[in-house]
């Protein structure tokens, strides 16, 4: 029989038991997607080059470090660069960015999109070619010139070649187009969704910001740009390495003041694709997916060999046959492989299939760096990983049934085959026990990880989110004074609250669950608390916000003691300032602040505490109350922070009756008042405050998904092994049907040895409760690593999984008729 005629009987004997065989194809085609969809992942994330980058393999970042912070990686100055270009060396060519966010367009139709500034060799050293137009050339460098990306040129242009040479709107400014990105084009940073690139000559007179440090070619003192090089042909990092510790050592002669502390280090470009620390972080998450999905693989390929080993007893007199009519057992070799294969072709298959409808799912995964996964798809890779692991599985499980083919010929074709009941666990009880042992631990996993959800969820955040909209708005592209944003703000804060259907409107610098980490330190004014020392030098840092008339209010902060910023508290008035609760116990233990007076250290002006407000999160529900200092928008010039965080604010407004308020109508009021300013970030407070718990959420979710696969596979093995030991049985319970074995004596039997399994594999399912904890007890909140009650938990719940398929094989063996079993003997 030829191999094509060996594959028809394959599927002829699949055909013949049809349940069974879609079973095992589920079931294999489960355990290969798992894996499948990791692989994917990383083949996208770490395999595949750069896109449109020509030989991205040859390019190295360049950074500065300073001796005192060797582990940290900055940004080069300005002049700095220019010396590395000029050294060459190892290198062919360098190339510098800095990132900054642009005001697109005006007369109301203005967005805020994020741009890239880079010298005029940036897209020739990384050999890209222009979709339409040209790149950047040397002429160029202070030109006002733009290079659009393909995304925003299809969305806001709609493709119109003709784009090419017409002028566009950026922070106000005008600059001429004069090419188009290729698409697929995101530069060297796999993080960053690059929209629009301008030259670096450019920057100053068009970016804006908290700073713009751009303070000519041979300032030496701001360290703000991000540098890219291309090795020579032969060239390799550590001979760039060694030319950049001699350059350091010349700049550190030539200027000890900047470069005394000062070196560079160069890393490849892969190592920093994903930030400084998101490459690390993306690999351990994905090597504990790799584990998880591991687990599920193993699961399935010992839930097949369970069936293998079954198809092997129930074909012992087949083969005992073929083996009498002369088949060697290479030939029965040849047709067990190509079984095998079959069967693994077909769960392959399957667990593509799986892998391509699951995708969209993993593409939303949050990931410790924010990767843009939109062109993620099953390469031709993660295609013949699927095939392969599905086949070898397959395979080699398909083999298995030789070994019990090592017996005599004569019993074999009487079929005299039947266990007796004396052994309790046989092959495939214990591979049974092997999958609820592999399925406990993901789903104690799943348990630990939905407690900390719960116990995130009632967390009170000290706010009320219900109902409440927010968006951003930056006045830096209008390049407003302090006095003109303010004029601003309170105009739109007046305008918002007149809208129908708002119950409020107010503003903030920082959201109270997304706060920034920005600190600065105050010193307590020494009439108020003199330090023990006499001198006053009480220095505690604290968080602080700007924030609009009516904040708390609006938000549902309440106030414990004295009052809210009003009309009264502008720029011309005495400085107040609000704490809450937790900087009152910093500041003056035991003592009431109200009256008193802070001064920040930067600042010579002090701040008199007028009021007091309840502790809230300020950036995560896992931190404790922290102390937080709320400054009036309006008095943002007293404070030397003011002219920082004061262009670009946070809008809140909150809806009447429970019901958010129509946006439409927000962003009409934005556009009366100045429709070069793009509205962005619109969302929710209650959104905000589910993305803030993403992270937790997905993983329950994720592991969640990962424990009922291995659950389920695990269920139906259990299944199987449960059939067949009522199978082999069948005479043996006739008997005792026969001789007045009641209904419970029989279905005990089933029971027992479905609980026999579960504690077994429960036994060996707890071997790895230290392990779990280390791994999890990082992320959890709320609940210990290794909580036994979560334990216990897991095992009831997949005991009461197992007991509920149980109960079908009792009812069934309770139901075996003895006469036809022994009319059948």
């Amino acid at each position: 029989m030829s191999a094509l005629g060996d594959l028809r009987f394959a599927f002829r004997l699949l055909a013949r038991a049809p349940i069974a065989a879609i079973v095992s194809v589920a079931t294999l085609g489960l355990g290969v997607a798992a894996p499948t969809a990791v692989f994917t992942l990383v083949d996208t994330l770490f395999l595949r080059p750069l896109p449109v980058v020509r030989s991205a393999e040859e390019l190295v970042a360049v950074r500065s470090v300073h001796v005192s912070e060797p582990g940290r990686l900055r940004p080069l100055a300005w002049a700095d660069f220019v010396d590395l270009a000029d050294s060459r060396g190892a290198f062919a060519g360098l190339v510098a960015s800095a990132e900054c966010d642009l005001a697109l367009g005006s007369g109301g139709s203005a967005e805020r999109i994020s741009g890239l500034a880079v010298s005029t060799n940036y897209f020739s050293l990384l050999g890209v070619v222009p979709e339409v137009g040209r790149f950047f050339s040397k002429g160029d460098d202070s030109l006002p010139v733009a290079v659009l990306g393909n995304d925003l040129w299809v969305r806001r242009f709609a493709s119109d070649p003709h784009v090419v040479g017409s002028p566009i709107t950026l922070n106000g400014r005008i600059l001429t187009i004069v090419g188009i990105a290729p698409s697929g084009f995101r530069g060297t940073d796999r993080l960053a969704h690059r929209e629009i690139w301008l030259p670096l000559g450019a920057y100053s007179d068009v970016a804006t910001g908290v700073v713009v440090p751009f303070t000519g070619r041979r300032d030496r003192e701001q360290e703000w740009l991000l540098a890219v090089g291309r090795l020579r042909p032969g060239a390799e990092v550590g001979q760039a390495q060694a030319e950049l510790d001699v350059l350091s050592a010349k700049l550190s002669s030539a200027f000890p003041a900047t470069h005394s502390e000062r070196g560079y280090r160069a890393v490849p470009l892969a190592d920093l694709a994903f930030g400084p620390d998101g490459r690390a972080a993306i690999r351990a998450l994905i090597l504990r997916l790799a584990a998880i999905t591991l687990l599920v693989l193993v699961v399935a390929i010992v839930n097949l060999a369970g069936f293998f080993l079954a198809r092997a007893a129930n074909r012992r007199r087949e083969i005992a046959i073929r083996l009498g009519l002369g088949a060697t057992r290479g030939r029965l070799l040849r047709q067990l492989a190509i079984e095998g294969l079959g069967l693994g072709a077909l769960g392959a298959a399957t667990g593509v299939l799986i892998v391509g409808a699951a995708l969209p799912l993993v593409a939303r995964l949050h990931l410790p760096a924010e990767v843009a996964l939109q062109g993620i798809a099953v390469s031709g890779r993660a295609l013949g990983f699927s095939v392969l692991t599905a086949g070898l599985g397959s395979l080699a499980f398909s083999l298995v049934p030789l070994l019990a083919w090592r017996t005599q010929l004569a019993p074999s074709l009487r079929g005299a085959a039947q266990r007796t009941g004396r052994r309790r666990l046989g092959w495939h009880e214990l591979l049974v026990v092997l999958q609820l042992a592999f399925a406990l631990p993901l789903l104690a996993a799943a348990g630990f990880l939905i407690r900390t959800v719960a116990n995130l969820r009632a967390v009170d955040p000290g706010f009320r989110p219900e109902a409440v909209l927010v968006f951003s708005i930056d006045l830096a592209p209008a390049r407003y004074s302090a006095a003109q944003g303010a004029a601003f703000y309170a105009a739109l804060e007046s305008k918002l609250r007149h809208l129908p259907g708002v119950e409020g409107a107010t503003m903030i610098s920082a959201l109270p669950i997304m706060g920034s980490d920005l600190s600065v330190d105050l010193s307590v004014e020494p009439a108020d608390s003199p330090a023990p020392d006499g001198s006053g030098a009480q220095r505690p840092a604290i968080r602080h916000v700007l924030v609009g008339n009516d904040y708390f209010q609006a938000t549902g902060i309440s106030f414990r003691r004295g009052r809210d910023f009003d009309s009264g508290d502008l720029g011309i008035s005495p400085p107040v300032a609000i704490i809450n609760e937790s900087a009152a116990r910093r500041l003056w233990p035991g003592r009431d602040p109200l009256g008193r007076r802070l001064r920040l250290v930067q600042t010579d002006t002090p701040f008199e505490v007028i009021g007091v407000v309840s502790d809230t999160t300020f950036a995560a529900l896992r931190e404790a109350p922290t102390p937080v200092l709320y400054l009036a928008h309006a008095q943002a010039e007293k404070s030397f922070i003011g002219a920082l965080l004061a262009p670009g604010m946070t809008i809140l407004v909150r809806g009447s009756g429970g019901v958010l308020p129509a946006f439409d109508s927000m962003r009409a009021s934005v556009g009366a008042l100045d429709p070069r300013l793009p509205v962005f970030r619109v969302t929710t407070l209650a959104s905000l405050l589910a993305v803030s718990m993403r992270a937790e959420t997905q993983a329950a979710v994720l592991y969640g998904l990962l424990a009922a696969m291995a659950i389920a596979l695990a269920l139906l093995g259990l299944f199987g092994a449960l059939e067949r030991w009522i199978t082999e049985r069948e005479r043996e319970i006739g008997i005792r049907i026969a001789c007045g074995a009641t209904p419970r004596a029989v279905g005990g039997l089933v029971l027992g040895q479905c609980a026999l399994l579960i504690g077994v594999g429960s036994v060996f399912g707890l071997a790895p409760a230290p392990w779990l904890g280390r791994s999890i007890g990082p992320h959890l909140f709320g609940v210990p690593a290794n909580d036994p009650g979560v334990w216990v938990s897991s095992v009831a719940f997949l005991g009461g999984c197992a007991f509920l398929i149980s109960f079908a094989h009792a009812r069934r063996a309770v139901r075996i008729d003895p006469v036809r079993v022994l009319r059948r003997e």
